[in-house]
């Protein structure tokens, strides 16, 4: 009996310090500022802009980079109505 109550108590305490750290990580990451004025890899430093002009919705600036077989990669955008 003793036993089954200490091990009761255990699982308690694992499950509260589990929650709380698991709560403690979510209000740290939810600390973090979004930034767009970092340093960007070039293929992906242009952001999109989009309008609407009525029925009409117009995408500039959607990525279409040139991805080659060294790792490298030639930016390209286009616009997209």
């Amino acid at each position: 009996m003793l036993r089954s109550r200490t091990l009761k108590r255990r699982r308690r305490r694992v499950l509260v310090v589990a929650c709380l750290l698991v709560a403690a990580a979510a209000m740290g990451s939810a600390a973090i500022e979004p930034s767009n004025d970092r340093d960007w890899r070039p293929e992906q430093a242009v952001l999109p802009e989009i309008t609407f002009e009525g029925d009409v919705i117009r995408i500039r600036n959607v990525r279409d980079s040139r991805h080659h077989a060294d790792g490298s990669a030639t930016p390209a955008y286009d616009d997209r109505t």
